[in-house]
């Protein structure tokens, strides 16, 4: 059972881009962070209002320090309360 949701770097000091996006299914934000340390937790937007149980395409965007290329990943999760 996981509460968050977010990718894992074993040094995330050394990203010097990153941008993780969480879409519905009808291809709405339902999160954002440019912070590598924030995880999501269901909720949407920040509010108080939780994701309703399906599944989230994610799209994360990063660089590392010292590197010139951005890298871009994606997949999927599922929500279940």
């Amino acid at each position: 059972m996981n509460e968050a949701f977010g990718p894992v770097f074993s040094d995330a000091s050394s990203l010097a881009e990153y941008r993780l996006v969480i879409f519905n299914r009808w291809g709405e934000v339902v999160f954002e962070s440019q912070n590598p340390n924030e995880k999501w937790y269901g909720n949407v937007k920040g509010g108080e209002y939780y994701a309703r149980d399906e599944v989230y395409v994610w799209l994360l965007n990063f660089r590392q320090a010292g590197f010139v290329d951005e890298r871009e990943v994606s997949g999927h999760v599922t929500m279940l309360r």
